[in-house]
């Protein structure tokens, strides 16, 4: 019995240590895994890998970032940039056919050398629809770059952009903007206008993936539009006048309208239709009036205005005047049917319309005499008759303004443009021209 036992005993023994001695072999097979921390420069860290019996390594930084690779595509050392300060495990795990083995270590980061940023300093207003970006822009470290984005907005929460390319050809809701650049100009804005910016950041980082983040917001209120400057002054002829505005803005990209109006109140209630002369750029003047004049400049919606004066006393003005009128009278007579320019008993020139004129009629007159004629009487009473050059060339009246105490005239050609009248004297070759007319009749 008891040699049964220790026979037993010894079978026993033979099998755990058989098995045991297996065991011990084949953990000499196993990956081991060590590194080192060799270098911290700022937010950059180096780590060189010690590890034995590997086939495969992976990195784990502790951020986030993993790194995984083959033993034959290992370098002597790996380098890891952190985008934020703080503290990080660090954990390296290499693996091979017979299984796998882990290591870990802390590292500190305390210091950024090179930190993806943008920040907006500061904006000044340059006109009322240009300002002055003053901001800085940092892309980080050479994996870690990152592009920079300037958006524009009317509303706090960025959900509408406006057109933020300003200063080149063409137009998009956000710019790019390169980092060499240190302060931009802001163009063609809207005058009185709140504006929000800021610049939309995307970081293109190895490990981490793109990431999107914003700088701070910057909200400014642009200037006011000026007031333009206009200067009425006499023209070519006394029948005309210049009319000369501009508008103190200083950017080229924001397109400026201006509107002209014209009244002989300066309430502007009595309104005058202010026309140009065809082929120059002037405007005619209004016979016997003092007139006001308000130009009004729109840049993107919002307006301001300014008034000037031009005074015409006399009752009528013509451009070439080969009469010699002793008086100054302009009247409308036999139920607005005639029209007297001159003396009414001496040197004058007399319409004859075939009924009373109205408001915005052009009555023709051809050469001789006819249901509309117009006449010459000199001092003497020696009467001319039109004899214009051309014959097809004939000459228009227009009623441009009526009312119940006056009539507002000018001589011109169905296109408005400056015409003569050539009178000849019959029987005689002599002959009076008068070239351009406006003139402000009394309605008897």
């Amino acid at each position: 019995m008891n040699k049964q036992k220790l026979l037993f005993s010894f079978i026993l023994l033979s099998i755990v240590l058989f098995f045991g001695c297996k065991k011990e072999s084949d953990n000499s097979n196993l990956p081991i895994s060590s590194f080192e921390i060799v270098d911290i420069t700022d937010n950059q860290v180096y780590f060189k890998n010690n590890s034995t019996s590997y086939d495969k390594i992976i990195w784990e930084f502790g951020d986030g970032a993993i790194s995984s690779l083959s033993k034959s595509d290992e370098s002597p050392a790996i380098g890891h940039i952190y985008t934020e300060i703080g503290t990080y495990t660090v954990q390296l795990t290499v693996q091979n056919s017979e299984g796998s083995n882990s290591s870990s270590k802390s590292v500190t980061i305390s210091n950024m050398a090179t930190i993806t940023s943008a920040e907006i300093t500061s904006v000044t207003n340059v006109s009322s629809t240009k300002s002055l970006m003053n901001y800085t822009l940092s892309a980080g470290p050479y994996d870690n770059h990152a592009k920079f984005y300037f958006q524009i907005s009317l509303t706090a929460d960025f959900s509408v952009l406006e057109d933020a390319d300003y200063w080149t050809t063409g137009y998009q809701d956000e710019m790019e903007i390169g980092t060499t650049l240190s302060d931009k100009d802001i163009k063609d804005l809207t005058p009185d206008e709140t504006y929000y910016i800021r610049f939309k950041i995307k970081t293109f980082n190895t490990n981490n993936g793109d990431k999107i983040s914003y700088s701070n917001i910057i909200e400014f209120k642009t200037l006011q539009l000026p007031q333009p400057a206009i200067i009425a002054s006499d023209g070519d002829s006394n029948y005309d006048f210049n009319l000369i505005s501009s508008l103190a803005i200083d950017d080229i990209y924001a397109e400026i309208t201006f509107i002209y109006e014209a009244a002989r109140d300066v309430d502007f209630q009595d309104i005058v239709k202010l026309e140009r002369r065809p082929s120059y750029n002037q405007y005619y003047r209004e016979a016997n009036t003092n007139l006001y004049i308000r130009v009004t400049a729109t840049v993107n919606g919002k307006s301001s205005s300014a008034t000037t004066t031009i005074n015409t006393p006399e009752k009528y003005l013509t451009g070439t005047n080969d009469f010699n009128l002793a008086g100054t009278d302009v009247v409308f007579t036999n139920n607005k049917s005639v029209l007297t320019i001159g003396d009414l008993g001496g040197e004058r020139i007399v319409f004859r319309f075939d009924s009373p004129v109205s408001e915005g009629d052009s009555i023709q007159f051809p050469n001789g005499s006819g249901s509309n004629m117009v006449k010459y009487y000199d001092a003497s009473g020696t009467e001319f008759e039109l004899n214009n050059s051309d014959p097809g060339s004939f000459a228009y009246l227009h009623i441009y303004d009526l009312n119940t105490a006056n009539a507002y005239i000018r001589l011109g050609s169905m296109t408005d443009s400056d015409i003569g009248m050539r009178f000849k004297k019959i029987g005689d070759t002599e002959t009076r021209l008068i070239w351009g007319l406006i003139a402000k009749a009394n309605i008897q």
